[in-house]
């Protein structure tokens, strides 16, 4: 259809100074002709759209029926298809689909699905965005977030973008995807930037206090992060495609192919991610099986390499690592947390449970650290001495 260009102009005005696109169009799904929200199509082209969400429908389906606002006026499908892929557009105004609910017809509008996403997201490409300048604010659900990891590994596109704070990158939506690329340990994340303000945040902690705003942007730049599903952005994500090759680290190829580090501290982040092999013995045409090779991690030897990388470096940023470094530990964490301690010229003081061979204590004094071993069983048990011992 032609559109009222009265009706235009306000609309795109108010798309404009709302500052976000609340409901998507109707269009079918094999010939992408609008059916339902061409003024809002249109509004959404003129502010420089380059993204626009849709509703797909079957437009032959028994199911939607074409009306006329005007009086008599019989349309056909055929006419508004025609009418779409040509330049002999009908009036403004002309058609209104119907769709068939439960046993009744109600306007198409119906199946509009309300996405709220911000205009600036629509009107960019998702930036690529360093992965340390990112801030997580809340945990990721471990089982969604391992389900894309593998599908991002096995189709190599990453296909949902993070929403970062513009101001603090703070991360608004897309934890999983965050948390799913972390582990493939990409040098880059696809992002898009807007103003929290511009968004609707709903608090999903039923009995606690409500997260606000205020509260996101804080565990996001000092911590603690938010429980898993603690809130979510009132927004529909935004399809993208890209490849996860685009966002790996770049690889200099003399420098690996001879495998030379500066550091050990190098060393360490520098083999990542350690390397994956496929279990052909156990593998088959439905499943294939991988093993991931923690063993590559040089201080352990184990993935408490990571962790340990992962604990210290985030102390480091939120200026809480002083002169000594206090853990609870079995072994690993212990070798890799001294280990890397000691790069950084501080001391580590563990603390293990009197049920690990005494082994450890000798190889941890070795490494540097001081061992004092507690009456506990386990290490759980004594994290709240070390706390104590910490704020001394």
């Amino acid at each position: 259809e032609k559109v009222d260009p009265k009706h235009l102009e306000e609309l795109t005005q108010k798309i404009a100074s709302d500052k976000v696109l609340k409901f998507a169009i109707v269009a079918d799904k094999n010939t992408n002709v609008v059916l339902d929200g061409e003024h809002r199509f249109n509004a959404l082209k003129s502010l420089g759209c380059k993204k626009i969400p849709v509703v797909y429908v079957d437009y032959n389906s028994p199911d939607i029926v074409v009306q006329s606002w005007r009086g008599n006026q019989k349309l056909t499908k055929k006419d508004v298809i025609e009418a779409g892929l040509s330049d002999k557009k009908l009036p403004a105004k002309t058609t209104k689909h119907m769709i068939k609910m439960s046993e009744n017809l109600a306007h198409i509008f119906a199946i509009e699905k309300r996405v709220d996403i911000p205009i600036e997201a629509l009107r960019s490409e998702p930036k690529l965005v360093d992965a340390k300048s990112v801030k997580p604010a809340m945990q990721g659900e471990f089982k969604e977030v391992l389900q894309l990891y593998s599908k991002i590994l096995d189709s190599s596109i990453v296909e949902t973008p993070l929403l970062i704070d513009e101001e603090t990158h703070t991360i608004l939506d897309g934890y999983e995807a965050y948390y799913a690329l972390d582990l493939l340990s990409v040098n880059k994340v696809p992002a898009f930037t807007v103003d929290i303000s511009k968004v609707e945040i709903k608090s999903l902690q039923n009995g606690l206090s409500p997260i606000t705003k205020e509260k996101v942007i804080e565990a996001g730049l000092n911590g603690p992060k938010l429980p898993p599903k603690s809130f979510k952005v009132l927004n529909e994500p935004i399809p993208i495609s890209v490849s996860l090759k685009d966002l790996l680290a770049p690889k200099n190829e003399n420098k690996n192919s001879l495998k030379v580090y500066n550091s050990t501290l190098e060393l360490l982040f520098e083999g990542w991610p350690t390397p994956l092999v496929k279990l052909n013995s156990v593998s088959n045409g439905k499943l294939s099986v991988w093993a991931k090779l923690e063993g590559y991690n040089p201080f352990s030897n184990s993935v408490k390499d990571r962790i340990g990388f992962s604990m210290i470096m985030e102390a480091k940023e939120r200026g809480n690592l002083k002169e000594i470094l206090y853990e609870a530990t079995s072994t690993n964490t212990g070798i890799a947390l001294t280990s890397i301690a000691n790069i950084l010229g501080v001391k580590a003081k563990l603390y293990i449970p009197k049920t690990i061979q005494k082994v450890s204590d000798i190889y941890l004094e070795v490494l540097g650290a001081e061992v004092v071993r507690l009456p506990v069983g386990l290490t759980v048990e004594a994290i709240g001495q070390v706390e104590k011992e910490a704020k001394k």
